[in-house]
C-alpha cells in the first residue's frame, strides 16, 4: 500500500478539502498521514481509520523545521503540498531525495494575490515565492493538482490535473442542527475571514438599510477579524449604530460547528460582498457550494468570476455589483420575498456539485503516480 505524507499550514487544521475530502478518500486506497502546523490550541480530534495526524505547533518556522526532522524519519511515496510553507518543504525533499513524487495541489493561485494588504514581512516573503522560488521550482513537481479549468492556465505545464473542490455531502448530510438561530428571525449570514477586502463595511451597510424594510432580520457573523484594529473599529461601529442585539458574532467554528449553526427551517441568506480578491476570482469558493448543498440561497459580489460563468443560469445566487447597496438591498428583499422558490433552485442543482465523483478521479489519479 502507498504511503502519502500530507503537509498542511496555511488554513486552519480542519479545512474541508484536505482532511474531509482529499485525506479520507485517499485513506480507502493509501496509507494516510497528516501533518498539520497548528494555529492555535484548539486542536481538532477528529479520527479516520488509516489517518494518521500529527500536530507541530506553530510558530512557522519551529513548524517547517520539525516536518523536515519528521521526514528524514518517515519516508513515503507521495509527497502533497498545499501552501507555500509545504511547498517549500516538498521541493526541499525532492532536492534531498531526487526519486521523490511530490504533488503540489493548488487551491488558488498565488501570482494573484494583492499584495499591498499584506505587512511588510509577508510583501517579501509573497513577492519572492511568486517571482523567484516558483518560476524556478514548479517544474520540480511530479504533478499539480487545481481546483478548475481555468487554473490550469496559469501553469502552462503538461502535468496538472483537475480536481474541483465540491462538497463532501455525506458529512454535511452529517451533522445534526442546533437550533440556536430564532425561527421568529430571518438571517443574513457570513461565514469566512473578516476584513475590509471581503467587504465587512458594505455587509453592515446592506444589513443596516434592510433592516429598515424588516426589522426581524439579525445578521450572523461567523469568522476571525484580519487585525486587532479591524475587529476593534467593528464592534465600535456596531455599538454607535446600536446593532448590538441585531448582530450575532460568532468568533471562528470548525465546518462541521457552523453547518450545526445553519441546518435549520430559518429563513437565511448567505451573503458575500467580495472586493478584488483576486487569488480566489478563478478558483471555487468550496462554501459557495456547501451552502448550495445545505440549500441556501446566496448573494455574491460580481468578482467571482469562475462561478458566474457557470452558474449565471440558475436562479440559487443573486450577483451583485460591488459597492452598490442600493442594488444590494433590493437583492437581499428579492430573495426573503420569494424564499422557496430560491430554495427549490438549490434543491434542484446541488447534486450537481459533490465530491463522489471527484474522488474516484482523485483515487485514480493517485493510483497512476
Amino acid at each position: 500500500m502507498k504511503k502519502v505524507l500530507i503537509f498542511w499550514l496555511a488554513h486552519r487544521n480542519w479545512d474541508s478539502r484536505v482532511f474531509y475530502k482529499q485525506a479520507i478518500s485517499l485513506s480507502k486506497k493509501f496509507y494516510v498521514k497528516c501533518l498539520w502546523g497548528v494555529f492555535s490550541s484548539k486542536k481538532w480530534n477528529w479520527k479516520e481509520e488509516g489517518i494518521k495526524n500529527f500536530w507541530f505547533e506553530w510558530n512557522r518556522i519551529i513548524v517547517l523545521f520539525k516536518w523536515v526532522l519528521y521526514w528524514i524519519r518517515n519516508r513515503a511515496d507521495l509527497y502533497v503540498a498545499h501552501d507555500i510553507d509545504s511547498y517549500l518543504v516538498v521541493v526541499l525533499i525532492k532536492l534531498l531525495k531526487w526519486k521523490s513524487k511530490i504533488i503540489f495541489d493548488s487551491h488558488e493561485y498565488y501570482d494573484l494575490y494583492n499584495l499591498s494588504k499584506f505587512n511588510l514581512a509577508w510583501k517579501i516573503t509573497l513577492f519572492s515565492f511568486i517571482n523567484i522560488i516558483k518560476p524556478f521550482t514548479i517544474k520540480l513537481f511530479s504533478w499539480i493538482t487545481v481546483v478548475t479549468e481555468d487554473m490550469t492556465d496559469f501553469y502552462k505545464l503538461n502535468n496538472v490535473e483537475t480536481i474541483f473542490n465540491y462538497p463532501e455531502v455525506n458529512l454535511l448530510e452529517k451533522v445534526k442542527s442546533n437550533n440556536v438561530l430564532s425561527n421568529k428571525n430571518k438571517y443574513l449570514v457570513y461565514h469566512w475571514w473578516i476584513s475590509e477586502d471581503r467587504g465587512i463595511y458594505e455587509m453592515i451597510g446592506v444589513f443596516e438599510e434592510y433592516l429598515k424594510l424588516d426589522d426581524s432580520v439579525r445578521f450572523l457573523l461567523i469568522g476571525k477579524f484580519s487585525t486587532k484594529e479591524l475587529e476593534d473599529k467593528v464592534l465600535d461601529l456596531i455599538k454607535w449604530n446600536h446593532l448590538s442585539d441585531k448582530i450575532i458574532i460568532t468568533w471562528q467554528l470548525t465546518l462541521i460547528e457552523t453547518i450545526s449553526y445553519l441546518k435549520n427551517d430559518v429563513d437565511k441568506i448567505w451573503f458575500c460582498l467580495f472586493d478584488n480578491v483576486w487569488q480566489i476570482s478563478k478558483s471555487i469558493p468550496i462554501k459557495m457550494l456547501e451552502y448550495l448543498y445545505l440549500e441556501i440561497p446566496q448573494i455574491w459580489s460580481n468578482h467571482i468570476w469562475y462561478f458566474n460563468k457557470i452558474i449565471e443560469a440558475w436562479r440559487a445566487w443573486v450577483w451583485v455589483k460591488y459597492w452598490e447597496v442600493s442594488n444590494e438591498v433590493s437583492a437581499v428583499q428579492e430573495i426573503f420575498d420569494k424564499y422557496w422558490v430560491y430554495v427549490k433552485n438549490c434543491k434542484d442543482i446541488k447534486n450537481n456539485y459533490t465530491w463522489w465523483n471527484e474522488e474516484k478521479k482523485l483515487l485514480e489519479f493517485y493510483n497512476n503516480i
